[in-house]
This record gives C-alpha cells, sequence and structure tokens, in this order.
C-alpha cells in the first residue's frame, strides 16, 4: 500500500453499529494534513489558520450500509438521526414529511427531502454576499499588485460596495427553509407534488389567474404568472445602480498613470451619455409601466394557420406547407389610457437612443432598430397598432407584429389565434382538469412535447429533402475530423423522428398557501 494511502486511512475512525449492516467513519477535521495546503495570494496562510481553528473540533461521518432492505448512504457532521431511528419508526413522523402519507395508498416512486438547516447553509455557501464574494475574487488581487494610491483606494471602495448591495438585496429575500418533494406513478404517465417552504414573495397567489379563459383551444406552451406587486424591488435596484454610478464619476479623480487600462478613463463619459436615457426609463417605469399593470402575464404559442410554401426568397419551395407557431405575450393591465402613454414613451425613448449614437454603431444595426410607421387599427374594444407584411416578403399577410390594447389585457403578437383567445374566453381544455379559472393559483404552465414534434415533422422531412445529396454523401466528415457513411433512406430518417409525436403532454400548477410556502403539483402524461 502507498504511503499516502496508509496515512488517509488513519484518518478514519470506525464506528461499529450493532443494529444493522451498516459502517460508519468518523473523519477528524483537526487530522487533514493542513501543511501541505498550498496558499496564495487570495487564500493566505492566515486565512487557512483561521479556517483550521473553526473546524478543530468538528468531523465529518460518512455512514453507508443496509437498512431494511435498502442501501443507504448518508454524509453529515453527526450519526444521522433518521439512520439511528428504532427499526419500528418512519420517516413520514417527521413534520416536513407527514403530508406524504396523503398519498400513501398511491404508487410512490420516490421521495425528496431537504431540510430547513440544509436550504439555509447552501443558501450561505452560494447566493449570500454574492456581490462581496466576487468583488474579493476579482478586485482584491487587484489590490495587491499596486502600491499606496488613488487606484487601490478606489478598488477598496468598490469591494465595500459590493457588500452593501449585498446587505440592500437581503433586505428583501425571506429566511430560506428546505423542501419536500414526492413522485407517483400513473396509468399513463407520472405526477410530482412538491411543497417548498420558504415563502413565496416573488408570485401572489390570492386570486385565480384570470388569463387561463384566454389561453384559447389546445395551445401548445403556455406559461401563466402571477407577480406579486413589491415596488420596493424596484427602488432598491435605482439605489444601487446611483451607487454604481457614484463610484464611476469617481474614476475622474484617479490619476491616468495609475489606471492599469487606458479603457477605465472612458467609463464616466459612457455613464455621462448613458445615464439621461437610464434616468428616463426608471422614470417612466416606476411612474407609468408598473402601476398600469396588474401583474400578470402569459406566454402562448399556439399551431395556427401560418403556413407558407417559402419562408424566405432565397430558400427553395416546400412541396407541403410549413408551418409557424403563432406566439403571443399577454399583459394584465388595469389603466389602458396610462398602458398606452407608457408605451409610446418607451418608444420615444428608444429613438432618442438610435439618434444619440449616431455613427457608433453599424449603419446596417441602426436601421433595423428604427421603427416604421405602423397601422392603426380599432376592432371592437381592442385597439392595434401593427407593422404589415411587405409585399415582397413570402409570409402570409397575417403574419402581422402587431400590439393590441383592451380594457384588461394589452397583447404583443402576430398570430390572428392569440387575439380570438383573448376575445374569446373559455374555460381552459388542456392538463388532464388541472387547471381551474376559478381557483386561486401563482402560476400554470403547460407544454404539448407531442404537438411541437408534429409540428415540426414537415420541417425535418424539408430539411431532409434539400440536404439529403450532402448527407448521402458516403465519405461525409463531420467539423472535428470524423469521417461516416450514412446507411439510411429519407423515409428511415424522418420515421425515426415520427414517435417524438407521441411523447405527451406535461402540466404544471402552483398554489401559495396562508403560511406564504408555495405548492406545486406538475403531471406528464403519455400520447396515445
Amino acid at each position: 500500500m502507498r504511503p499516502e494511502a496508509k496515512a488517509a486511512l488513519k484518518l478514519l475512525t470506525r464506528i461499529e453499529d450493532q443494529r444493522g449492516s451498516r459502517l460508519r467513519w468518523r473523519i477528524p477535521f483537526a487530522s487533514l494534513p493542513w501543511d501541505a495546503i498550498p496558499t496564495n495570494d487570495i487564500f493566505d496562510a492566515e486565512s487557512l489558520s483561521r479556517l483550521r481553528e473553526v473546524v478543530a473540533d468538528k468531523a465529518i461521518v460518512l455512514t453507508f450500509g443496509i437498512l431494511d432492505k435498502r442501501f443507504v448512504f448518508a454524509l453529515g457532521d453527526s450519526v444521522d438521526s433518521m439512520l439511528a431511528a428504532a427499526p419500528g419508526a418512519s420517516l413520514l413522523d417527521h413534520p416536513d414529511l407527514h403530508w406524504v402519507r396523503d398519498h400513501e395508498n398511491q404508487q410512490i416512486t420516490g421521495i425528496r427531502y431537504v431540510s430547513d438547516r440544509l436550504a439555509q447553509a447552501t443558501f450561505q455557501l452560494g447566493l449570500k454576499d454574492f456581490f462581496s464574494k466576487l468583488a474579493n475574487a476579482v478586485l482584491r488581487p487587484a489590490t495587491y499588485e499596486v502600491d499606496d494610491s488613488e487606484y487601490r483606494e478606489w478598488l477598496l471602495a468598490c469591494i465595500d460596495d459590493a457588500g452593501w448591495i449585498d446587505s440592500t438585496i437581503e433586505a428583501h429575500v425571506p429566511e430560506q427553509k428546505g423542501s419536500t418533494e414526492i413522485s407517483l406513478l400513473l396509468d399513463h404517465g407520472w405526477e410530482v407534488h412538491a411543497h417548498h417552504r420558504t415563502v413565496n414573495a416573488l408570485f401572489d397567489g390570492s386570486s385565480p389567474l384570470r388569463g387561463a379563459r384566454h389561453w384559447g383551444r389546445d395551445p401548445l406552451i403556455v406559461l401563466d404568472v402571477q407577480l406579486a406587486d413589491h415596488p420596493e424591488y424596484f427602488q432598491a435596484a435605482r439605489a444601487i445602480v446611483r451607487r454604481i454610478k457614484q463610484r464611476v464619476e469617481e474614476l475622474r479623480t484617479v490619476p491616468d498613470r495609475d489606471m492599469p487600462d487606458a479603457r477605465w478613463i472612458q467609463l464616466p463619459e459612457i455613464a455621462d451619455r448613458a445615464w439621461p436615457w437610464m434616468f428616463q426609463w426608471a422614470e417612466l417605469w416606476q411612474r407609468q409601466v408598473l402601476p398600469s399593470m396588474s401583474g400578470e402575464h402569459v406566454f402562448v404559442l399556439h399551431g395556427t394557420g401560418l403556413e407558407s410554401h417559402q419562408w424566405h426568397p432565397d430558400w427553395p419551395r416546400s412541396n407541403e406547407p410549413l408551418a409557424i407557431p403563432g406566439a403571443g405575450l399577454l399583459i394584465g393591465i388595469n389603466d389602458s389610457k396610462k398602458w398606452i402613454q407608457s408605451l409610446r414613451g418607451l418608444r420615444s425613448l428608444l429613438e432618442q437612443v438610435v439618434v444619440s449614437v449616431g455613427d457608433r454603431i453599424p449603419a446596417s444595426f441602426r436601421t433595423s432598430l428604427q421603427t416604421p410607421e405602423s397601422k392603426r387599427i380599432e376592432d371592437g374594444e381592442l385597439t392595434t397598432w401593427g407593422l404589415p407584411i411587405p409585399e415582397n416578403c413570402p409570409a402570409p399577410k397575417a403574419m402581422m407584429p402587431r400590439v393590441s390594447v383592451g380594457s384588461s389585457w394589452s397583447i404583443f403578437t402576430y398570430s390572428d389565434t392569440v387575439i380570438e383567445g383573448v376575445r374569446t374566453a373559455t374555460d381552459p381544455t388542456i392538463g388532464l382538469g388541472q387547471f381551474d379559472s376559478t381557483k386561486n393559483m401563482a402560476k400554470a404552465a403547460w407544454i404539448d412535447l407531442g404537438g411541437l414534434a408534429t409540428l415540426m415533422t414537415p420541417w425535418v422531412r424539408y430539411a431532409v429533402d434539400h440536404s439529403w445529396e450532402r448527407l448521402s454523401n458516403s465519405q461525409t466528415s463531420l467539423d472535428f475530423g470524423i469521417d461516416f457513411t450514412l446507411d439510411a433512406t429519407r423515409e428511415e430518417i424522418v420515421n425515426a423522428w415520427l414517435p417524438l409525436e407521441k411523447l405527451g403532454a406535461m402540466s404544471s400548477v402552483t398554489t401559495i398557501r396562508e403560511d406564504g410556502s408555495s405548492y406545486s403539483r406538475s403531471i406528464f402524461s403519455f400520447g396515445d
């Protein structure tokens, strides 16, 4: 045995277990080869010494073996109380797992549990003080490379600001808690129930989803969310941006000779040009956009009648129509007049940016930013501004990009089907009864995997037909230098795609409980 292997084995202290076929090893941190751990400018000897003091009296306990005819593996800081429980005890007696008993007569295929302590520890390790960690990792080493100077003082001030940003954000982050999740086997699929105990501050589940009545019939994709109203989030974001601008302004006081890169000198000038636009956008967003929105947002994708044999003049024609799905974004509004004013303000601001930037951007990109004149259409309760399809474009003329504004909804789309879904309200017709427009929900999602594959089948056949000569080359070389021979017919390639049309669909709904925690139910159903 190699010497280092023997040294590692000495760290393992076996703990005998008399109740079952399990082994436990305790690995004391104090016995680790601390002197062999390398240090550098970021992780110096002092930091290593502090770390050693913190973990001096701690250890890792590794457990594995057989428990009630099941293989178990555990890693923690002590003997796991769950695994050490008496043989007659049930894990379902745990308060966070007790609700699982509601499904114990069903075919449970898996249980996943994350304790509050683990969730908090994971948050502490990952996201807590994120910007401080980032600033120390990126900027702190640079302070070691320069002598005492105004530039070094500026870097240290930026690191302090990162801590201030973390504390500002942390004031709006709820206490992190764990979750419990179970999966159940169904006759034609499976479902997952998940309870997330962290207070869900992002979504609002105090009322039904109004958009559920406007999805239209048989959508391919739906994402309907109801965001909670948190104006304090935007105020915090504005305060953070102001602090960053202040720090950039202070670069003017740093001598050019101290700058490691000449591009840093240009930052204040760039900030001066961008600040008026950012200020106008923030004022417009805070005073007009946010107050006129109800908080509900819906993304819908339909397999509509948008078909063409030739979508681009340079493409060869197809033997069968090629369909493009119709997408739409529905934004719930409570003040249509203020919403229209905000849209006009956003467009005006974009035009100001294009004019101000001028020759600093390529001409082709500048031209694409210049929005052409829109066509206004009054259609019942909806007022629509659309950009008609040019005559020389082979796309269907019905595929007109537009924004429509009604009393309750604003629709961004290019599909008549999405507009009709808003105009003609119906109860949801999808999702195995999951979606109920009368029950309180925070969000709902649906994706018809088989429907998407069916929509793409003509495109697959089109791609195979018009690339067959290259594909059928007996010595086709891939980009990474491997030659291969394609031993298949066109029909066989298309037939390999067809089973995807039977994939089925997925649906999910989330509700918010009285304690602020969220409960989600997701179902996957196989196709016919």
